[in-house]
Formats: structure tokens, C-alpha cells, sequence
């Protein structure tokens, strides 16, 4: 009797085969041939391709979230977010067929990705926008509206990560550092007033 295949050994299987074969996408029967399961088994975890690759995202942003939440717990103040960046580039690079699927929705289909981003990267929102607002309570931000620099800064993270092409290392250091001065410059506490008597 064969063993037990997980979606995720699926999904690791998707990736092996996508990097032999980009840019061309791995079908349905290549990713069970890798994956050793037959079409059945494929077709009773995923309704069609298209959900496996939402399936796959969904992984994948899962993997986001946990890592920041680590992350949470072992590092303080803007290192959580600057950490988070690396996160974001290992996670693309380790998984190039998730962010060939979230480029691709990007690139050739705006309006699904609308959809797509709200639905996946929201819990990543949720995630940067409680961090900001426990730095709030805690003095170590100033008072912002957490939930439009979480957006901001998905949008950005989202933009570095998934659009901007690999052979293009020096404009996305650009907007890194760009984003790290414009985080920085929005939620640093204000300076204390010095009293004049």
C-alpha cells in the first residue's frame, strides 16, 4: 500500500517540477508524476488547476504569517519589519512557482488579483497592523493608523518580492530602502518636548 502523499509534499513536488521546467507552468500530470499520486488523488484534494494554484498561495502566505510570528517573539521595534523583508525574499525564492502564480495574477489579470491579494495577503495585513498597534501601546511607535501602514507596507512588500524581476537587485534595494526610511519615518515616537523655564 502506498503511503499517505501531503499537500504539502504536492505542493514541493510543483516546485521541483516548475524549476526544471520555467517559465513553463507544470500541468496537472506532471505535477503527479513528481509528486508520485495519480490524477484521482490530485482531483480529490484540488477541483482543478486553478485551485491547487490558490492552494499553493495560500501555503505559501501560511508560511509568511508563522515566520513573522516567530519573528514577533524574538525581535523588537523595526527589526520585526526589516526581518520580515528577508522572510518575504527567502519564502519567493524558495518557492519561485507560488510567485510565478502571484506575478502572473498580477501582471495579466488585475482585477482577479485584486480579489486574490484582498483574500491572501489580508492575513498578512491583519498580522503587521496588531504589531504596529502593541509598538503604539507600548510606546515603542508613535500613534498612526495601523491598518493604512500595514496596507502600505504589504503593497510595497508585495511590489519588491513578487513584480520587480530578480536581474533587477539594484531598484529593488532602492524601494527597500526607501520603505525602510518611510516605515521608519512614520512610526518613530516623536522626540520629547524640551521644557524652556
Amino acid at each position: 500500500m502506498k503511503r499517505y502523499i501531503s499537500n504539502e509534499e504536492i505542493y514541493r513536488a510543483a516546485e521541483k517540477v516548475y524549476k526544471d521546467t520555467a517559465p513553463r507552468v507544470p500541468s496537472v500530470s506532471d505535477i503527479c508524476r513528481a509528486a508520485d499520486i495519480s490524477r484521482k488523488t490530485f482531483y480529490q484534494r484540488f477541483k482543478n488547476i486553478e485551485d491547487f494554484k490558490i492552494s499553493i498561495l495560500k501555503y505559501n502566505i501560511g508560511l509568511i504569517i508563522t515566520e513573522f510570528k516567530t519573528l514577533r517573539k524574538n525581535t523588537t521595534g523595526f527589526n520585526v519589519l526589516w526581518d520580515l523583508l528577508d522572510v518575504l525574499e527567502e519564502v519567493s525564492q524558495k518557492h519561485p512557482f507560488a510567485k510565478h502564480i502571484l506575478t502572473n495574477s498580477f501582471t495579466n489579470n488585475i482585477i482577479k488579483n485584486g480579489a486574490l491579494y484582498y483574500n491572501y495577503f489580508r492575513d498578512i495585513e491583519n498580522e503587521i497592523s496588531n504589531f504596529i498597534k502593541d509598538g503604539i501601546a507600548n510606546g515603542s511607535f508613535r500613534a498612526v493608523d495601523a491598518e493604512k501602514i500595514s496596507k502600505i507596507t504589504v503593497n510595497l512588500l508585495f511590489c519588491i518580492n513578487f513584480v520587480l524581476e530578480e536581474n533587477n537587485k539594484k531598484e529593488k534595494d532602492v524601494i527597500k530602502e526607501g520603505m525602510k526610511i518611510l516605515l521608519h519615518e512614520s512610526l518613530k515616537p516623536f522626540a520629547p518636548r524640551l521644557s524652556i523655564e
